[in-house]
């Protein structure tokens, strides 16, 4: 079902099949540039979309860090997706689940708000690296 939905989305946005990279049930998709998103099922019936945010930054990150908490909290800055950090703490990922298995409109309309908040989050994050970066550059005297 999932890979339907899938590869009615890509005719959708009038991208081949091909795109369509599929791994021991795990579906990888460039749907847009950049921005690869890895599709699964979840048990018993959901479905779960994951792409990575880019580098975590390595300067002022409480700042961000409660940025993204607050995102993370009720869901509203992040469309209910989660924002985390990888296994090995040093890539910011974004994750949608899905706890039932949707209709192919609103697969659509899940894949398409995710990644408006997947793009928003990749501008917050990059604003935040570049003020950080200018910041720590300032010198106190």
């Amino acid at each position: 079902m999932l890979k339907d939905l899938i590869l009615q989305l890509l005719e959708d946005l009038e991208m081949e099949s091909t795109e369509l990279r599929e791994d021991e049930g795990l579906f990888y998709v460039e749907v847009i540039e950049n921005i690869n998103v890895l599709f699964r099922n979840l048990e018993p019936k959901g479905i779960c979309m994951t792409t990575s945010l880019g580098a975590c930054p390595e300067l002022q990150l409480d700042e961000l860090f409660t940025k993204i908490m607050s995102g993370n909290l009720f869901g509203q800055e992040t469309g209910d997706a989660i924002i985390s950090l990888d296994e090995k703490k040093n890539v910011l990922k974004i994750s949608l689940e899905l706890p039932d298995m949707p209709s192919h409109q609103e697969f659509y309309a899940h894949v398409e708000s995710f990644l408006n908040h997947v793009e928003l989050w990749q501008n917050v994050i990059a604003s935040h690296r570049k003020n950080a970066e200018r910041r720590s550059g300032d010198v106190l005297y």
